[in-house]
């Protein structure tokens, strides 16, 4: 089976969605004989250096194409004409299924679709419909451009990493629910527990993912005379203002930007510390709380997306309302006040061990492919 796999943005970009394209293409190549050609943008790294323009892995069954100049995930012209390339570049090759990922993508693989018959699977790796509308005029076309994505454009089959997503009405009846992975094997070293209570916090800088309401909570928590250690591991276009954040509030002494970090050096950097911090305003399924749990490291997340299911207080982590500094700043301190963090770790390395495997959501959505093709 020869398939493309569209995303909007690939390495040296790093985020769920890019770990979740590469883990289910690598597997679906090894485990079920697919051929794989993921096409992407091509983005600079953080020095604004452009990368290799293609790559080959195994043997040329699994290549990378980033189309188009390198240039910055958020530029928006940029972001318009890899749709049009991507469009383009599928339209001119035969692929027997086409797997479109995060929201933008969609729009070239449906005109590839029209042009070429090739079926459609798309993942929604999370949405920011379950927030409020948004103000300006920019943020309400984006929204609606999302929202017609993800819920009124029909596809041979939709897929969602996030169960709440079904609460929004769609207009496809071929939903599946198939969760993110974790490779347990990277994270089965276990890590001498942080002598010091220590606070992580890893995803890309971003509003949508509530880094700029952790510092808040951290400085009321410092008002509070309690100052803990926090690493902000990331990158992107909120990064001025978080730094400028952490230097009005007189967090500089506390707060360490650490950049990206990414392989064995990410798994070391968990297990550094004592609690993952997740203050996202929206998310589906993220993958850093499950990375937590399979470095034995309990989490704090945000009462968004499928958090509620799996992040259980007192048992897996803690709680938090979104967008609320002064809860999250309690649920910190109820996290450093708690005497069984190591016990919370071990019971999310369970639930991980349990339910979140590569191997099985690799399956799962090559039934999906298989069920596709069959029609």
């Amino acid at each position: 089976m020869k398939v493309a796999m569209v995303i909007d943005g690939w390495f040296p970009l790093v985020g769920g969605g890019q770990v979740h394209v590469w883990e289910l293409s690598r597997r679906l190549v090894l485990n079920h004989g697919c051929e794989i050609d993921i096409v992407s943008r091509a983005l600079p790294d953080e020095q604004d250096h452009a990368p290799a323009a293609n790559e080959s892995h195994l043997d040329g069954r699994l290549r990378v194409w980033r189309l188009g100049p390198a240039r910055r995930f958020e530029v928006v012209g940029a972001r318009l004409s890899f749709l049009a390339r991507a469009a383009i570049w599928l339209a001119r090759r035969r692929f027997d299924l086409i797997h479109a990922h995060t929201f933008l993508p969609g729009i070239p693989a449906k005109i590839a679709r029209a042009l070429r018959g090739a079926p459609v699977v798309y993942t929604v790796h999370g949405t920011s419909l379950f927030t409020p509308e948004p103000a300006g005029l920019r943020p309400r076309l984006e929204r609606a451009l999302e929202r017609w994505l993800v819920t009124r454009a029909r596809y041979d089959h939709l897929i969602t990493v996030a169960e709440n997503f079904r609460q929004l009405p769609n207009r496809n009846a071929a939903i599946s629910v198939i969760p993110n992975g974790v490779d347990l094997e990277r994270f089965a070293q276990s890590r001498p527990w942080p002598e010091q209570f220590r606070l992580l916090f890893v995803g890309r800088f971003d509003p949508i993912k509530g880094a700029h309401v952790l510092i808040e909570a951290m400085a009321l928590l410092a008002r509070r005379g309690r100052k803990f250690p926090l690493t902000l591991v990331g990158f992107g276009p909120q990064e001025p203002t978080l730094r400028e954040l952490v230097a009005q509030h007189g967090l500089g002494d506390v707060v360490t930007f650490a950049g990206k970090v990414t392989g064995e050096a990410l798994v070391t950097t968990y297990g550094a510390h004592s609690l993952l911090v997740l203050p996202s305003l929206s998310e589906g399924l993220p993958l850093t709380p499950l990375e937590a749990w399979a470095a034995r490291r309990p989490v704090l997340a945000t009462a968004v997306g499928d958090n509620p299911l799996y992040v259980r207080e007192g048992q897996t982590g803690f709680m938090a309302a979104p967008g609320d500094a002064g809860a999250l700043a309690d649920a910190i301190e109820r996290a450093a006040n708690c005497a069984e963090l190591q016990q919370m770790g071990e019971r999310g390395r369970q639930l991980v061990r349990k339910k979140f495997n590569w191997d099985r959501m690799t399956a799962e959505v090559f039934a999906v492919y298989r069920g596709g093709l069959e029609k």
